[in-house]
């Protein structure tokens, strides 16, 4: 075989490579995406990132830090109208928390709960599903936590409009020290 015709086929050979190389990471991203969010409108029983992104634009609008708050308690609110608005009960528990927040240095201070439970259709235990609601002092938190509420907020709604699962689910919203 002439030294040329190697050469062409090296060539395609590297260019076939680099194709079905560049078709595998296409495909791989593919799998891996996430898919659209559901819009506001979607069944009740399916979680709807936009439905979640509606609470957020009102639980992340300004700072909510623990404490006496008066933001902290409107977000408060807002949870207990939003299960409330399921037919739920919601419970408030409150209580005093405290943390060690680094050796010599302890903080704590005034703690409401918001618990909801749904109970299982045959029920041998509980999960636990939870998410403060507080944010820092000059923050309005909507990663941390703002986005973990809506998302258990958002999995409540689906979770009751669909058939009761196996165990209880408690669903707790609370803001720790």
């Amino acid at each position: 075989m002439k030294e040329s015709n190697r050469k062409l086929l090296a060539t395609l050979g590297a260019v076939l490579a680099l194709i079905i190389l560049g078709a595998v990471v296409v495909y791989t991203i593919l799998l891996v995406s996430p898919p659209s969010a559901l819009p506001i409108d979607a069944p009740e029983s399916e979680f709807s990132g936009n439905r979640a992104w509606s609470h957020l634009k009102v639980i992340a609008r300004e700072p909510h830090p623990i404490g006496t708050s008066a933001a902290r308690d409107e977000v408060r609110d807002y949870l207990l109208a939003q299960v409330s608005s399921l037919g739920l009960d919601p419970q408030v528990q409150k209580t005093f928390g405290v943390r060690v927040v680094r050796p010599g240095f302890v903080l704590g201070g005034s703690v409401e709960n918001v618990i909801v439970r749904l109970p299982g259709s045959q029920p041998d235990g509980a999960i636990l599903l939870l998410s403060h609601y507080d944010s820092a002092p000059n923050c309005p938190a909507a990663v941390d936590s703002s986005s973990g509420v809506v998302t258990v907020l958002e999995l409540l709604r689906a979770v009751q409009a669909g058939p009761a699962l196996r165990q209880d689910v408690i669903f707790m919203f609370s803001p720790p020290v």
